[in-house]
């Protein structure tokens, strides 16, 4: 079965590893096909996998009404070149052309929301993007939702097709690696993520100036715009000499194997692979309360899920966590436990494939049976 893969950028992200994720557990059932609007990461990476990769110039970012018209006609050309059995579309702009040039050419279309366009943007923009969404129905396609909070809100704002409507949860690849506590030294936290408004950076440092005994030492990997000016916040702060930044690292699981507490800050997520992976590795997770969250932090069992704009929780659980690692310890093995029963590669690559099958051989106007959204149990 061929399956051309569409997203806008190639740059290192979520939804770019998340294909990756899937090509890699799914490559001796599937012929994959990568198509981006750029070269970087993912492309550089499905070359190395020895992938079929493809550049489609006119697939941007922003809304550009005369580019997006020629990036369909362009996937559109190319679907018909590579006659693939499905187009699977990430991120906003890709799953909208993903989801146009797949009605046009008559080819089953899927589109995985790893975040809607609708969310954490200006109310004129949100508006536009959900007028795109509900346009865009007629064209058809499933939507795959990473959680259950996007797909109620999804229903909620009628930007879906019901019938083609299902939730499949984020998974990552096991690992061999583990956090390992060293006793004795400073406890270590760790926050993997962009430097962008949302990921609230500096809600965490000034949380953790709060914190002056015992001693923590905390890792920001990633790049990103703020970068600079959360460096420049750390030394007005004071804590220049307890914090380590990477940039743009792919040694993650290295750095989680040092790491004590897990720790993401954001103002609004979906389902965030750098949590799934804190787990995978057996670290507890402080998270905001957005999203999918609690859907991967049970609150109290694997970690704690805190208010997004209250840094004196943040703080309280914090320093529950540096002080006990006794909590630590308990959190971290409930989380590992709740990654392998519901968030390995394995369990989501396999509703995937079920769905690819089910299209391939579905009519293209027949709805598909979905997968009822239930709630997760550890």
């Amino acid at each position: 079965m061929k399956v051309l893969y569409l997203v806008t950028k190639s740059e290192r992200g979520g939804a770019q590893v998340h294909v990756l994720d899937l090509i890699r557990t799914l490559r001796d059932r599937i012929e994959p096909i990568v198509a981006c609007g750029d070269d970087g990461f993912l492309i550089e990476e499905c070359r190395r996998l020895g992938v079929e990769t493809h550049l489609v110039p006119d697939l941007v970012h922003p809304i550009r009404p005369v580019q997006d018209a020629r990036g369909i006609l362009a996937v559109a050309a190319l679907l018909r070149r590579c006659r693939p059995d499905i187009i699977h579309g990430h991120t906003g702009k890709a799953g909208l052309i993903a989801r146009l040039a797949g009605w046009i050419t008559q080819t089953p279309a899927l589109y995985t929301v790893h975040s809607w366009s609708f969310v954490g943007t200006s109310r004129l923009t949100a508006s536009v993007a959900i007028w795109l969404e509900r346009a865009v129905r007629f064209a058809g396609g499933t939507i795959i939702e990473v959680c259950h909070s996007n797909f109620t809100m999804a229903r909620r704002r009628s930007v879906v097709n019901t019938g083609k409507h299902l939730m499949i949860w984020n998974g990552v690849p096991d690992t061999q690696v583990r956090a390992r506590p060293v006793v004795g030294r400073p406890i270590r936290i760790l926050m993997a993520a962009r430097f962008v408004v949302h990921k609230q950076h500096a809600f965490l440092l000034h949380a953790l100036a709060g914190i002056d005994q015992p001693f923590w030492r905390l890792t920001l990997a990633g790049d990103g715009p703020l970068k600079a000016e959360m460096e420049q916040l750390s030394i007005r702060l004071g804590l220049q000499d307890r914090i380590t930044f990477t940039g743009d690292t792919d040694q993650v699981s290295s750095l989680l194997a040092d790491t004590d507490i897990f720790v993401l800050s954001s103002r609004y997520e979906s389902l965030p692979l750098s949590i799934i992976e804190a787990m995978r590795a057996g670290l507890p997770v402080v998270a905001s309360d957005v999203g999918g969250v609690r859907e991967l932090v049970a609150n109290g069992i694997t970690g704690y899920v805190v208010p997004h704009s209250n840094s004196e929780i943040l703080k309280e659980r914090l320093r529950e966590l540096i002080t006990s690692a006794g909590t630590r310890r308990r959190m971290g093995q409930m989380g590992r436990l709740h990654y392998e029963r519901h968030f390995t590669a394995e369990t989501m690559a396999g509703a995937v494939l079920s769905l690819y099958r089910d299209h391939r051989h579905a009519p293209s106007d027949q709805s598909l049976m979905i997968l009822k959204p239930t709630g997760a149990a550890l």
